[in-house]
């Protein structure tokens, strides 16, 4: 397999920060990323983990502030495409990392890290019509199955405190 990197950025110090944490919360010592063994910076996203058994842990880092349900689903677009590309057997976890959201967002905001059903219903709504409307001004296609699959496997929503 051959994978084409087709997109790069130059970061301003404020998205450098923030990639910087979300590689050290994936380098910390959290039992459930012990098999990491190789951390990659603007390859396959924002901070790639990969183990020797060829695994990876995806992560998309966004650091801004007033980040609302709607943006979180137009910035779920590179973790989608990931997740439909040849490589997609290989990702064992998409995470993305943001700043702690405001609370009317979440059932639960007193927690640092959940998943897609932590929304309210409303927002998992906004957030789906977020990543829907970036699939079709890039013509993905994403029917209501692989939407599903695809947002219950945002296991982990890491919100930065």
């Amino acid at each position: 397999m051959v994978y084409t990197f087709t997109k790069t950025e130059r970061n301003n110090l404020k998205a450098s920060t923030f990639e910087t944490k979300s590689l050290l919360f994936l380098a910390s010592s959290n039992k459930k990323y012990k098999d990491i063994s190789v951390l990659t910076i603007d390859c396959f996203n924002d901070v790639a983990g990969m183990s020797d058994t060829e695994e990876l842990w995806d992560v998309q880092a966004k650091g801004e502030k007033n980040l609302t349900p709607m943006k979180i689903g137009k910035y779920l677009i590179t973790l989608y495409e990931n997740h439909m590309s040849e490589f997609s057997e290989f990702y064992k976890e998409f995470i993305f990392f943001m700043p702690k959201l405001e609370e009317r967002y979440l059932f639960d905001s007193s927690l640092s890290s959940y998943g897609f059903d932590n929304f309210k219903d409303e927002y998992q709504d906004k957030i789906t019509q977020g990543l829907l409307s970036v699939c079709s001004s890039k013509q993905h296609v994403m029917d209501d199955f692989l939407k599903k699959c695809f947002l219950l496997k945002i296991e982990q929503m890491k919100a930065h405190i």
